[in-house]
């Protein structure tokens, strides 16, 4: 999609001018502002369709500036450049159009602890089947496949045109699935309130067939992780995870743990090829387990996690995040020591964290008032540093949130929306 070709850099260089021209003699409000953002992204498309071609800077800079929200300041100059405008820094946070152009100073805000601007939007939602969406998994393939409250599997797909629809609603299981994610093999495993937990096949032309039914708990099963190729570990509400080994083509359940007094939900995580932790609702403990002998290794105490099957997430390297309930904010996890790095405190409820491919993670949370949004931090210099924020995106708590190859975020919620973002 990409090409030097000069003329073709000519032709995107009056695109520019042009609609510069046009947003400066009309824009008035943010509200005009918007609208004609969405002509100039319209403007966009078009010059795509008639093979006007970009070299990755220009399109970089292109894509930033038609949605008025880039903070680099060598993007800034480029796109003055290409526009004929002109820019006079006095210093690093101001910035101030000094040549026809004073009416896009909004275009220009900086993001800074004290204002935080809305770079997401939603381009897309689909309404799920069950009144709730639990967990979204994304295949190999591109498909989406989705659960909710009930005990049906919703596979959605792209279209020839670029939309996502649900191709397939198939009810797989008696009572809620919790969790769905895809294994090494190309398979799905499913985890239910019925108890248990089924192995399936999606095929390429977007049917679920049941492979095995692994039944062995006595209550819902929350969560289930592959540890490697031939090991299964499953989480329930029984009090116990237990581990299930191939044999064959089939999983056979060889130990069962008890890993939390009370009955509460619970979650599990691989951190490490020889480590995986638990943590409990009910009672408030993060457990470090070894894979090789089920041993525990180490317990904290005292970490007040809430339901959610993406509430724990390793941001970097040795670092655990696992996020709060009761508006404790979050907790940082040191993996090597066994240990709590810090707490940060903060007004939210985290219901799931996701680690983008760009090293950005994602959190989504409740606020006091209620409010579910998703919140784009950096780590540095073992801090989560707030960068952008999308408020009142869901109307209830967000359960699950993914990437997609293209940088797509997905976002599933108890309000059974599914919700596409840029």
């Amino acid at each position: 999609m990409y090409s030097n070709n000069n003329n073709n850099e000519k032709e995107i260089s009056q695109l520019f001018s042009n609609n510069i021209t046009s947003l400066q003699s009309n824009l008035s409000n943010l509200e005009d502002l918007e609208f004609q953002i969405t002509n100039y992204l319209n403007e966009y498309e078009n010059s795509i369709s008639k093979d006007i071609n970009l070299n990755k800077d220009t399109e970089k800079a292109f894509i930033d500036y038609i949605n008025g929200y880039s903070t680099h300041p060598i993007n800034v100059n480029y796109f003055l450049k290409k526009s004929n405008l002109s820019v006079n820094q006095n210093n690093k946070r101001t910035k101030q159009i000094t040549k026809n152009g004073k009416k896009f100073i909004e275009l220009f805000k900086e993001i800074d602890n004290n204002k935080i601007k809305e770079l997401h939007y939603c381009t897309q939602e689909i309404k799920g089947e069950s009144g709730c969406i639990n967990h979204i998994c994304l295949l190999k393939d591109g498909r989406l496949i989705s659960c909710g409250n009930s005990g049906e599997l919703t596979l959605i797909k792209k279209s020839p045109t670029g939309i996502y629809e649900k191709v397939l609603c198939a009810e797989v299981h008696l009572k809620e699935i919790s969790f769905v994610t895809q294994l090494k093999n190309g398979n799905i495993i499913t985890c239910s309130n019925d108890n248990t937990m089924k192995i399936l096949s999606v095929t390429d032309d977007d049917n679920i067939n049941i492979e095995q039914v692994l039944k062995s708990h006595q209550s819902s099963v929350y969560k289930v992780i592959e540890f490697n190729e031939d090991t299964l570990i499953s989480i329930s509400s029984d009090l116990t995870f237990k581990v299930w080994k191939k044999k064959f083509d089939n999983y056979i359940c060889s130990n069962t743990i008890q890993f939390q007094k009370y009955r509460s939900y619970g979650n599990i995580m691989k951190i490490n090829d020889n480590e995986f932790v638990t943590i409990s609702v009910g009672d408030y403990c993060l457990k470090f387990w070894d894979i090789n002998t089920l041993k525990l290794i180490k317990e904290i105490k005292n970490i007040k996690t809430c339901w959610g099957m993406e509430n724990m997430c390793i941001i970097d390297d040795d670092i655990l995040c696992i996020g709060g309930t009761d508006f404790e904010g979050y907790y940082l996890i040191q993996i090597s020591n066994h240990q709590i790095l810090t707490i940060i405190r903060g007004p939210e409820k985290v219901y799931s964290i996701q680690k983008c491919l760009d090293g950005n993670i994602i959190f989504g949370i409740i606020d006091q008032d209620r409010s579910s949004s998703l919140i784009v931090c950096q780590f540095i210099n073992g801090n989560l540093v707030k960068i952008e924020e999308k408020k009142a995106c869901h109307n209830d708590g967000i359960n699950s949130i993914i990437e997609l190859d293209d940088g797509t975020i997905v976002s599933g919620s108890e309000d059974n929306l599914i919700k596409f973002w840029n």
